[in-house]
């Protein structure tokens, strides 16, 4: 044993140089989120009246003009990318959240939204896919609502998280994406009331009611001959277009903004049901 390392050290004196290896210390590793991992692609997600859910890989696609199972048909479709969260809201005001990478081919029936969510509540036509940071507008159809961020509605578990309270007898009217460049609020009750409001007069919350944007008379509510049925987010500019069936009006916005909270002014006569508005 000493022969040998007696023989090794004479070959270390007589051959040995300096080390060629360089050792580098690097920091220490670090996972990398799953929401970075995820391919960033286009998609447009579908549901079914009967609650079977799938997703394209592009945005290319006609949503009404997709096959589904025998007796079923569409209930809403969204455009966005696959490593932004879609989601879900039940008629009871919780949020649900699915993997949109994961979600089956358009090619397909689809699966049913069971697999990924629990609830014994009905599920709504409200639904999205946003980057997280995407503002969105919360209102119900008793006129109260807030303003609030995709990342606040997201949650891990199939039993979703509660976002919205509605007051009794109320539904949600909206879940309405903004820009940056939407300063304010357009909405239009049953009775034909408009009103305009600032939309930094709006609370930013993470859940709840919200405020009283427009004010519906409570007697109207309960007898239902009143409540929100148009709400729109609006740049600032001095006319916007409103359509009613096949008639479109040119409206003034100055004329009708006002305060959150108040009842707003009458709309011309045939003018007092809203199917849409542009600008």
């Amino acid at each position: 044993q000493q022969f040998i390392i007696d023989e090794l050290v004479a070959d270390r004196d007589q051959y040995g140089d300096a080390r060629r290896t360089q050792i580098i210390h690097r920091p220490q590793a670090k996972e990398i989120p799953l929401s970075q991992q995820i391919a960033k692609e286009p998609s447009c997600i579908i549901l079914s009246k009967k609650g079977w859910v799938r997703a394209s890989r592009t945005h290319d696609i006609e949503p009404n003009q997709v096959q589904f199972k025998s007796g079923d048909q569409l209930l809403t479709a969204v455009k966005g990318y696959t490593h932004w969260p879609t989601l879900l809201v039940d008629n009871a005001g919780a949020a649900f959240t699915l993997p949109t990478h994961l979600l089956p081919s358009v090619r397909t029936v689809g699966e049913p939204v069971t697999k990924y969510i629990q609830t014994a509540n009905k599920i709504t036509s409200h639904l999205l896919n946003a980057h997280p940071d995407t503002h969105i507008l919360v209102v119900s159809d008793h006129g109260y609502g807030f303003i609030s961020q995709i990342s606040a509605m997201v949650s891990r578990n199939k039993s979703g998280k509660k976002f919205i309270s509605l007051p009794e007898g109320a539904s949600i009217h909206c879940i309405m994406t903004l820009e940056n460049s939407d300063t304010h609020l357009l909405f239009v009750t049953a009775q034909g009331r408009i009103l305009i409001i600032k939309r930094d007069e709006i609370p930013q919350l993470n859940k709840g009611k919200g405020n009283k944007l427009i004010q519906i008379h409570k007697a109207a509510l309960m007898d239902q001959s009143d409540r929100l049925i148009f709400a729109a987010a609006l740049p600032d500019i001095e006319q916007c277009k409103i359509i009613s069936g096949k008639r479109s009006l040119q409206l003034k916005t100055q004329e009708h903004i006002g305060k959150r909270g108040q009842r707003g002014t009458l709309l011309p006569r045939g003018f007092r049901r809203i199917d849409d508005c542009s600008f």
